[in-house]
């Protein structure tokens, strides 16, 4: 899908009125395969030549998925001529059509998340109550290793201040400007 790139605003608002014009003449078609099917995402180039169109699947078969996007192929076309009455611009972006596998993507991470979760309640380690204990001690050294966290509490900076006072000789004053003994 889409890229972390930053985008002009001007492609973002060409992409969200494509994503909507889309859907509109997907539902004018008289083709029942391209009617049911929703528009998730759209994807220009920077130059706005090309669009990349992601569509939802659904309950869609893999030989249900290959024969629309063959049927929108063969409707590019008159999709592209009717996004370009619909939005009254000159040039419209050739659409290229594939489906979204988002969806897919987001159950498998769900479910390794669920299966680390499961073998830490095994091990008998919670996640909150393993965060909390780790940033609740107070680490003996700047240098922190692995499973050490640098606590930036306010009672650390007593400590530091106190550091700081010993390292001028013990007087909590600064040194005087004339470089003489107070």
């Amino acid at each position: 899908m889409a890229k972390n790139k930053k985008k002009s605003i001007k492609v973002q608002r060409k992409e969200s009125i494509l994503r909507e014009v889309i859907g509109e003449a997907f539902a004018s078609l008289e083709n029942r395969q391209i009617n049911r099917l929703m528009v998730t995402d759209v994807v220009c180039s920077r130059d706005g030549s090309d669009a990349k169109v992601y569509l939802e699947k659904g309950s869609l078969t893999s030989a249900e998925q290959n024969s629309a996007l063959k049927e929108l192929r063969n409707a590019r076309r008159y999709i592209q001529h009717l996004c370009r009455d619909i939005t009254g611009w000159y040039r419209v972006p050739n659409l290229s059509f594939s489906f979204d596998n988002l969806l897919e993507r987001e159950n498998k991470m769900e479910e390794l998340f669920r299966q680390i979760e499961e073998s830490r309640e095994k091990r008998g380690v919670k996640g909150e109550e393993s965060v909390s204990q780790s940033t609740s001690q107070p680490s003996s050294s700047s240098n922190c290793g692995e499973g050490e966290t640098l606590s930036s509490d306010a009672t650390d900076l007593p400590q530091r201040e106190e550091k700081k006072i010993d390292k001028n000789g013990g007087s909590p004053l600064p040194p005087s400007s004339d470089g003489g003994v107070q």
